[in-house]
């Protein structure tokens, strides 16, 4: 899956709507929200709400750009719309409704005619507090524990399903999991059903705060509290995905969790003594049980003070293998690796099938080492991710990254704080105009294209040049000229080949005509070359070793695929350009690199999970230093911490990202920081046993006392009003 038109929401849409479908040109619409305080931080509480509209059936490399996304409606604020937000998106509602009956005329400059453009709109994409006020089903409630309920979404033959010692005590389960629901059962067996669900406007902009006394079994039976103005447009309830679950927002909050726990941050971690009191009456967990002087055992997950450091200069999951015991670290890399390769590019769909059955697995292990405290809402959505990517696509077209980065533009745009909404609008309008106007209108005179401050074009008048000697890049420091003496230089060449290829063209040229460019080729380069110690190619920001090695960041880093199953991985040493004499001028950049040896198990190590790490004492054996600078790909080395008697530079862990603005193809598809293989991407996950015994305390840590609960119940009126405004400025910041 490329694009959210090769997922099951799209083609089951196409399919009921054919008529619809039968239109390349009808659009294709997604919707987003969030909110943000204008004021930042530190100002009086104001709550601004822009509603954003974006186009589908565009290519992936143009789509999820600024210039795509229009601002549809504002919610000026200052107060958090809440729950009746629906009250702000009639007018929208009515145009969508009138894109999709009747539609628009439009013209077609391409073909040169009118043609009745309709459009729909195929999802929302909300973080989770805005995810219940868009879709009416509350997300806003007691904090709830989520342990033990992953079980029902394993096969029914799972030993895991009988466990009763590492889970629930006494508990076995065989239900199933929830069934999947469509949205005409959805509205016409659950909405039209509950008594005192209603629409926001016909109940008001205040009908919706005390959903438990107007209601009929709200908090029971369900979460309605009102019928979602969405349910009004007339194809709503046939799609497969109404409202996204937004991956970034449950990767962050997941991840936050995990480390905060881990490191034992004060006032933040999950483990603490009220959840060691509900261990006794949950599981069977004596490790981590109350000790008889009201002291807290040390769990086998926490740090010690000199591990933390380390971990500090090190990266999960790279860091908790050297720092955790191994059925910790196992579990942890394991859920990494999830949120890894679901965000890939390019999905396939055995993929995501194999990340849904791994992903209950992966959580269960979780929940054998982490306390039930643990385990909120966020670390149970994960369990839906899977089952979101197969029907909308690659999750980088159902996130908030994007729409995040627009917020703040139109933040950017707040001239008049007195008056927040106009201000934004005026700018978003002008800023439209401008845009249409250079564009569409008079015409439009093309700029000649005027090469950046270092740019490094090869351009040749010679056609048939091969495309090897064809470059773009950017030098980014000044350029340097060493003298290569010819001796020097034949040195490094391979003697015999190049010999050979430059006599039997110069013979053959009296009988057989050659390019040009050939003729030029073998005759060799030049005894002088140009160097820089930065350069800019392919996405990628390329240091060579010597200038980038007392960095925070890492840029030097090289790997090539091989032609067989063995990747060559390395460091930059020098970035050249090389020039041949000749009429056509060939030019051609290349990186000279130090490669590590390429053994497996000496020089290089593959993990079940995909990762590659290397050796940096061991060096690639044979003489091949050279390659081209399009023919490789950027790495980064993470050097495990030096713990247990072994040292930093034994092994490097190697990962590989994507620079932004490159797209996939099917013929070169990465995962989102390392290679895929041939066949699979992602590893079948693993039962985990977990051993039982106490961790000796050998940290410093202070004995816990306990601490006598002081829960007291909060009602959902208290709990909105502590929601409101804090909760949309801490999403935005986010």
């Amino acid at each position: 899956m490329h694009h959210p038109s090769d997922a099951a929401a799209w083609k089951h849409f196409t399919k009921v709507y054919p008529d619809f479908a039968k239109e390349s040109r009808n659009v294709y619409l997604g919707l987003a929200t969030d909110g943000f305080n204008p004021v930042g931080m530190s100002g009086e509480a104001h709550s601004v709400w822009p509603v954003i509209v974006t186009p589908y059936n565009l290519p992936p490399g143009m789509f999820m750009k600024r210039k795509y996304f229009f601002l549809s409606v504002l919610v000026p604020g200052p107060r958090h719309p809440k729950k009746s937000i629906d009250i702000y998106l009639p007018p929208l509602i009515e145009e969508l409704e009138s894109l999709w009956s009747g539609g628009v005329e439009a013209y077609d400059v391409s073909k040169k005619q009118n043609f009745t453009m309709r459009a729909a709109l195929l999802w929302t994409i909300n973080d989770f507090p805005a995810y219940g006020m868009m879709s009416g089903w509350m997300t806003h409630a007691r904090k709830h524990s989520w342990f033990d309920c992953h079980k029902v979404f394993l096969p029914r033959e799972h030993p895991y399903r009988r466990n009763v010692q590492a889970f629930r005590k006494g508990q076995t389960i065989t239900d199933d999991p929830p069934p999947w629901l469509t949205g005409e059962k959805f509205l016409r067996e659950r909405i039209n059903n509950i008594k005192g669900v209603k629409k926001t406007v016909d109940c008001g902009g205040n009908g919706h705060e005390k959903p438990a006394r107007t209601i009929n079994g709200y908090g029971k039976d369900h979460n309605w509290v009102k019928k979602s103005i969405f349910w009004d447009l007339p194809y709503w309830e046939n799609l497969l995905l109404r409202h996204n679950l937004d991956f970034m927002h449950v990767e962050k909050n997941f991840f936050d969790n995990l480390i905060n726990t881990v490191l034992n941050v004060p006032g933040k971690t999950k483990e603490n003594a009220k959840s060691r009191m509900d261990l006794p009456d949950l599981c069977r967990r004596s490790e981590l049980h109350m000790k008889a002087d009201g002291t807290l055992h040390v769990p086998i997950f926490w740090l010690s003070k000199e591990e933390k450091k380390n971990f500090c200069d090190a990266t999960s999951p790279f860091a908790f293998k050297e720092l955790l015991p191994k059925s910790v670290h196992i579990a942890i890399s394991e859920i990494a690796l999830f949120f890894r390769d679901i965000s890939a590019k390019i999905l396939k769909h055995e993929d995501v099938a194999i990340l849904k059955e791994n992903i209950a697995v992966k959580l269960c292990n979780l929940e054998k080492i982490f306390p039930p405290s643990f385990f909120d809402i966020m670390e149970h959505l994960a369990v839906h991710l899977a089952d979101e990517a197969a029907l909308g696509g690659p999750v980088q077209y159902i996130w908030m990254y994007p729409f995040e980065r627009y917020i703040y533009h139109l933040k950017k745009k707040i001239k008049n704080k007195a008056h927040i909404g106009g201000s934004i609008v005026a700018q978003y309008v002008n800023e439209e105009i401008s845009t249409a106007s250079a564009n569409f209108f008079g015409n439009p005179h093309v700029v000649p294209e005027v090469p950046l401050p270092g740019e490094v074009r090869f351009t040749y008048q010679y056609p048939d040049v091969p495309n090897l000697f064809y470059h773009e890049g950017q030098d980014v420091r000044g350029v340097y000229n060493p003298y290569m003496s010819s001796n020097d230089l034949q040195i490094l060449k391979d003697k015999h080949f190049a010999e050979w290829v430059k006599n039997y063209v110069v013979q053959a040229s009296n009988t057989y005509d050659f390019l040009m460019g050939m003729l030029d080729f073998v005759q060799g380069p030049q005894c002088k070359y140009k160097s820089w110690p930065i350069y800019h190619s392919c996405g990628y920001f390329f240091h060579t070793h010597s200038h980038g090695q007392d960095k925070k960041t890492q840029h030097y880093g090289i790997q090539v695929r091989g032609t067989t199953d063995t990747d060559y991985y390395g460091l930059s040493e020098e970035i050249i350009m090389i020039e041949y004499f000749g009429y056509v001028g060939l030019k051609a950049m290349v990186f000279k690199c130090k490669w590590f040896d390429t053994t497996e198990g000496r020089g290089i190590r593959k993990h079940k999970s995909g990762i590659i790490d290397v050796s940096p004492r061991w060096q690639y054996e044979k003489f091949d230093p050279f390659i081209l600078s399009g023919n490789c790909d950027q790495v980064c080395f993470i050097p495990y911490p030096w713990v247990r008697h072994t040292s930093a530079n034994d092994w490097w862990a190697c990962t590989k990202f994507m620079p932004r603005g490159v797209r996939e193809t099917s013929e070169d598809a990465l995962v989102a920081l390392q290679d895929d293989t041939d066949y699979q991407v992602v590893a079948q996950s693993m039962m985990l046993r977990i051993e039982t015994y106490v961790v000796e305390d050998d940290s410093d840590y202070e004995s816990t006392p306990v601490v006598p609960p002081n829960d007291k119940y909060v009602s959902e009126d208290e709990l909105d009003e502590a929601c409101t405004d804090r909760d949309s400025v801490s999403d935005s910041s986010s």
